[in-house]
C-alpha cells in the first residue's frame, strides 16, 4: 500500500485468484466506463426520458416494489408521462427481452 490513506480490497477474479484493487482505480475504471444508455432529467417532473441502444423495455417501480409505469423503447428512445407520480424514489429498470440490462435510482 502506499500511503495511510489509501484503502484496498480483496477480490476473487473468475479463476479463483485473488486480486488486491485500490478503492481509487476502482471508481476510476468505473467512471471511464460508459454507460449504453441516458435518462433524463433527474430529478424528473413531469416526464422522464430514456435513450439507450440495448434495452427495448422498462418499467418504473416506487419504493414498496409496486410497478408505476411500464413503456417500450423504440428507436433507442421512449418518453414517459410521470406527471400523475408522486414525490418520492423510484427505480427505473431496463429491459431486453426478459433479461435485466440496467437498474437506475430516480427521485421525483
Amino acid at each position: 500500500p502506499d500511503g495511510m490513506n489509501s484503502v484496498w480490497n480483496l477480490y476473487f477474479q473468475d479463476n479463483c485468484l485473488p486480486a488486491i484493487f485500490r478503492m481509487e482505480e476502482m471508481v476510476a475504471n468505473a467512471a471511464s466506463n460508459s454507460r449504453q444508455e441516458r435518462v433524463y432529467p433527474n430529478p424528473f417532473q413531469n416526464e422522464l426520458t430514456i435513450e439507450s441502444q440495448q434495452a427495448e423495455s422498462g418499467s418504473l417501480k416506487n419504493t414498496l416494489g409496486e410497478t408505476v409505469a411500464v413503456f417500450e423503447v423504440t428507436s433507442g428512445k421512449a418518453r414517459v408521462n410521470t406527471e400523475n407520480l408522486a414525490q418520492g424514489i423510484y427505480l427505473l429498470n431496463l429491459y431486453q427481452g426478459a433479461n435485466l440490462v440496467s437498474t437506475s435510482k430516480l427521485v421525483k
